[in-house]
């Protein structure tokens, strides 16, 4: 889990550091998206690892293929501190946090960029460290299987449609590593930023008012769905995903408006309100508060809105650190490899003798060992390819069209 403003300012978008530059030639890096965007890292990997894995067990047997961790394994007490509360979801806070990044510099990379190249820019960010990350759960998972005796649950087809995020949930193949969920509302997100790149330039006000169209959208299609599956099933099989991201692209889109606010595009007094009512519509959209576990959830998404705006607005106040700018940097390629191959990790060490802070630990740095020599084997050199092809695709496009 950002074209032209004029011709005097350019956006410079670094992997994982977004940087400005204005008319007067100064760079201004905006650090505190880039610090948010380490803590949020290493929110998602404490969940996971002082979490989920101890508290929900069976989700944890459901993507190792593992028999839940049995029970003589205890609850650490370090674990029941950091979720002294059903109502504590430290993941979801994360998970928010990436998706309001996500809306906040999206608009950003869409500057002095057609659609088609920033298609070409986004699958090379994406597609790449993306299937180096599954790969490696793939493998984790089959040497899994093989030393417990377990049947190899997946197809061929379920595995290849799962190597491009924003198919599976179309083709509805199951989600084998259990985080491409967020991904494919980002790939929703970025399409519907491409649709209406321009918007952000000259009708701001569309941006603004898109959660409620996104909530229009959903509400509206589950209403016909009976009927567009009978009518037209290829419509619905296109339209039924984003649907069902409707409520986390009203999140996102909270970022796309404070980005017009910290670009001074809109007033404060047109923000305030209209993220009140964003935050009003992702609340409507969230219907499922049937357990402790969803309302925890949907707190640590709504906590990650005020952590968001109180960041950007004291932003001339962060620095770079060296642990959450190196959280950053590998910020993606971590949260592709870190769950399920934690996991496994973590569970053969466990049975083996090894008491749970070694067991942590040793999860915690293979998976940082792994998701770095990622970001510099596959990430960066990707993403240096698709900025190329994406700077030729809009130069030839512009020539074209002057």
């Amino acid at each position: 889990m950002g074209r032209t403003m004029n011709e005097s300012a350019q956006i410079h978008m670094h992997p994982n550091r977004e940087t400005t530059q204005t008319g007067s030639a100064k760079r201004v890096k905006i650090e505190f998206a880039n610090t948010l965007r380490g803590v949020a890292a290493m929110l998602v990997l404490i969940s996971h690892y002082l979490g989920v894995f101890w508290t929900n067990r069976d989700a944890v047997s459901r993507y190792t293929l593992l028999p839940p961790l049995p029970k003589n394994f205890s609850t650490p007490t370090l674990v029941e501190w950091l979720h002294f509360s059903p109502w504590i979801n430290w993941g979801a806070l994360g998970v928010g946090l990436f998706f309001l990044i996500s809306g906040f510099v999206i608009p950003f990379s869409l500057l002095n960029r057609n659609r088609f190249s920033f298609a070409i820019a986004r699958a090379f960010r994406l597609l790449p460290t993306y299937a180096a990350g599954f790969t490696v759960t793939l493998i984790i998972l089959f040497l899994g299987t093989n030393l417990s005796g377990i049947e190899w649950p997946f197809s061929n087809p379920d595995i290849m449609i799962h190597y491009i995020p924003g198919l599976r949930d179309h083709f509805q193949t199951p989600n084998i590593d259990g985080i491409i969920w967020t991904l494919e509302v980002e790939v929703k997100f970025y399409i519907v930023a491409a649709i209406l790149s321009s918007f952000f330039i000259n009708k701001t006000f569309v941006i603004v008012l898109m959660p409620l169209i996104l909530t229009v959208f959903q509400k509206s299609y589950f209403i016909v769905e009976p009927t567009l599956e009978s009518w037209h099933p290829m419509i619905a099989w296109v339209a039924r995903p984003f649907a069902l991201s409707a409520q986390f692209m009203c999140l996102m889109f909270i970022g796309a408006t404070l980005h017009l606010l910290f670009t001074k595009k809109i007033s404060r007094y047109v923000v305030f309100p209209s993220i009140l009512v964003h935050y009003i519509l992702f609340s409507y959209l969230w219907s499922d508060f049937q357990s402790n576990e969803s309302i925890g959830a949907f707190l640590g998404y709504s906590a990650s809105i005020p952590i968001f705006f109180i960041c950007m607005r004291l932003g001339e106040y962060f620095r770079p650190h060296p642990i959450t700018a190196f959280f950053a940097d590998i910020s993606y390629p971590l949260y592709v490899v870190h769950a399920v191959a934690g996991y496994i990790l973590m569970y053969a060490l466990l049975l083996r003798g090894w008491d749970y802070v070694p067991a942590i630990l040793a999860a915690t740095l293979s998976s940082v060992a792994i998701a770095t020599a990622i970001h510099h084997v596959i990430e960066l050199p990707s993403q240096a390819v698709g900025r190329r092809y994406a700077r030729r695709i809009g130069y030839r496009k512009r020539r074209f069209e002057h």
